[in-house]
């Protein structure tokens, strides 16, 4: 007759103590039953992976239950016993830290820009720590610091609560919008660039690839007006009369072409301000490498 793990592991378990108690079964076998009944149980405790679909359409996979509001479908065959931990919020706050410490902010600086180690719960140490063992590491992207940073918190490195707002900077929490906001997906508090962007951008980039165009191409409707006098007298004035309009051109051309790229730019600085994705969080870098590059071409 087939029989389930549990069964086996009964049975193994309960023969072995009537053969044991009746003198039947020596101390070393009985044992070795008892540990491999052990094996039998622990290898079948995995972690579960899900697939969640909100209401919205978007789908995520996550290592932890799905929320409420969101359709659940466990996809692997694994058991729920270990289920990752929810580290939605440790993901932003190790976004923010990774991203202060590349732009070379210290320690002691953030620590206190929190309120102090004294203000802080283990898990923030942890994490702010463990990102701030990277500080010179020329190797490691920023966003690789913070995912690793993010897996470790889901295997519980850092705690077994990173759920709880208080576990969080209260400023960081605050900056979030509060804590039921800090507790949302990432990709659904803020917006990703995709498509169409604010009308203020010119509307010649390639936004999606942030391939920006040239010079020329950016400046298609710069006119270079030339300025000749009213009565030329002979050739060599005409000549300077041209050029020096010429330069006029050029100068509007240039004016116009830092003053568009400058407000892209700030535009690209103040989104990597806000809580994004990692993958977000680099094609911002990515844009913003782009844009300063295209102002040494005005």
């Amino acid at each position: 007759m087939a029989t389930d793990g549990f069964t086996r592991r009964s049975l193994c378990t309960a023969q072995s103590v009537w053969h044991w108690f009746h003198g039947q079964l020596s101390p070393v076998a009985f044992c070795l039953c008892l540990i491999a009944a052990a094996i039998a149980q622990t290898s079948s405790v995995e972690a579960a992976i899900y697939k969640c679909v909100d209401a919205a359409g978007n789908t995520t996979y996550t290592g932890y239950a799905c929320e409420q509001d969101e359709s659940t479908r466990r996809i692997s065959k694994a058991a729920t016993a270990v289920p990752g931990f929810d580290c939605r919020i440790a993901e932003k706050l190790a976004i923010d830290t990774a991203r202060r410490m590349q732009a070379g902010e210290t320690s002691a600086t953030l620590y206190d820009s929190h309120g102090g180690m004294n203000s802080l719960s283990p898990l923030a140490i942890g994490l702010i720590s463990y990102i701030y063992g990277f500080d010179g590491n020329t190797t490691a992207s920023f966003s690789r610091i913070a995912t690793l940073a993010t897996e470790r918190c889901r295997v519980g490195s850092f705690g077994n609560n990173p759920r709880s707002c208080d576990a969080y900077p209260r400023d960081f929490i605050e900056s979030l919008g509060g804590c039921e906001s800090a507790q949302g997906k990432i990709d659904q508090e803020v917006s990703v660039i995709s498509g169409e962007t604010p009308t203020s951008r010119p509307p010649t980039m390639n936004l999606d690839g942030y391939a920006l165009p040239e010079l020329g191409e950016a400046n298609p409707a710069v006119p270079v007006t030339y300025a000749k006098p009213s009565t030329p007298s002979n050739g060599r004035q005409i000549r300077h009369a041209d050029d020096a309009g010429a330069a006029v051109g050029i100068s509007q051309a240039r004016a116009s072409c830092l003053s568009r790229l400058n407000e892209s730019l700030e535009e690209t600085v103040r989104q990597m301000r806000a809580s994004q994705s990692v993958a977000t969080q680099e094609r911002l870098r990515d844009r913003q490498r782009q844009l300063k590059k295209q102002l040494s071409r005005c």
